[in-house]
């Protein structure tokens, strides 16, 4: 079964490299550009993870992750952040304590993501 993955991110070229990396998966992959366009995409289509960025304009993504979480889903979370530092660090804490199912800080392989996603999905692939 495809997994069905909403990249949040205000970063295009980021977008994009992940869409890339992840042809070769079964994946089926939509992105927004901030939280705001995040939420009618959720509103609008099923998914089975979001991966969204935390510092957005619009709508940031410790808001989308209450948002998200305040209405009983299914839908699993990916909190990402720039990492290597304290406060990077500190952001994707604070996710995990907003309700984020998992975290991951950038850069990260496209290995590393598929193997997040089927961890958070019960899949083992």
């Amino acid at each position: 079964m495809l997994t069905r993955l909403l990249i949040i991110d205000d970063d295009i070229i980021l977008r994009e490299i992940i869409k890339d990396s992840l042809g070769e998966y079964p994946i089926i992959i939509d992105e927004a550009a901030n939280g705001v366009e995040g939420l009618k995409k959720i509103a609008a289509n099923r998914y089975d993870v979001i991966l969204t960025d935390i510092i957005m304009p619009e709508k940031e993504g410790f808001e989308l992750i209450m948002e998200i979480k305040s209405n009983p889903t299914d839908i699993k979370i990916i909190a990402t952040t720039s990492g290597g530092s304290i406060t990077a660090n500190k952001y994707l804490e604070m996710a995990m304590e907003l309700g984020a199912d998992a975290v991951i800080a950038k850069p990260f392989s496209e290995l590393k993501l598929v193997e997040l996603i089927n961890k958070l999905l019960g899949k083992n692939e």
